[in-house]
């Protein structure tokens, strides 16, 4: 269920996923996972209250359970409460300091309230989680006769923001590649200096 339902999120068709979440919670009302999982569709339709009120009813039940007090500090976070939201991340690092995630979103509030130093530090931890690659990451030295390969981390936005850098690493002499969303590899690939996506 829970694949179907991110499934439906990720194609964003949220009423299926509240639909398919709703037969799920009917057999299983104070299951832990789904109702994190509801407020996680919530939070996708912009409803950051509601889910604010289903986590904190989760937090409250199960207490042990990480993933729904980061999840409730998300919530919180985007409803613009960031002290809030900031102080469940410290508590939750207070716990498990080798949480990615919480570091990355602690990262996140530092940036937006202008605590830049370790704001960025923290941002960084993005590489050694979900984004972590397998090559080294390129530090300014010379790429005459070097591959690169430029992986298109953020939105749609920043994609089309940073590959106007591709010729100038070409004129360097790199072969440059891209791994970037399918839904931008045809616009992307006319961009000259690029090897291939």
């Amino acid at each position: 269920l829970m694949e179907l339902v991110l499934l439906c999120v990720a194609q964003r068709r949220l009423d299926d996923a509240h639909a398919h979440l709703a037969r799920g919670l009917a057999r299983e009302p104070a299951s832990p996972v789904l109702l994190n999982l509801q407020a996680l569709v919530l939070g996708a339709g912009f409803r950051y209250a509601e889910a604010e009120v289903v986590l904190r009813a989760l937090v409250d039940e199960a207490p042990g359970f990480v993933e729904a007090r980061h999840n409730l500090a998300m919530a919180i976070n985007d409803q613009q409460r960031l002290a809030e939201s900031e102080a469940l991340l410290h508590a939750i690092l207070a716990e498990r300091p080798d949480h990615v995630d919480v570091r990355f979103h602690l990262a996140m509030i530092e940036l937006q309230s202008g605590r830049l130093a370790p704001g960025w530090a923290g941002y960084e931890l993005r590489r050694g989680g979900r984004l972590a690659a397998p090559f080294p990451e390129w530090r300014g030295e010379d790429l005459a006769g070097k591959q690169i390969v430029l992986v298109g981390e953020q939105g749609f936005g920043d994609h089309l923001q940073f590959i106007r850098f591709v010729p100038r690493l070409a004129a360097l002499g790199a072969t440059v590649d891209l791994v970037c969303q399918p839904e931008l590899a045809a616009i992307l690939g006319t961009v000259p200096g690029l090897n291939q996506i």
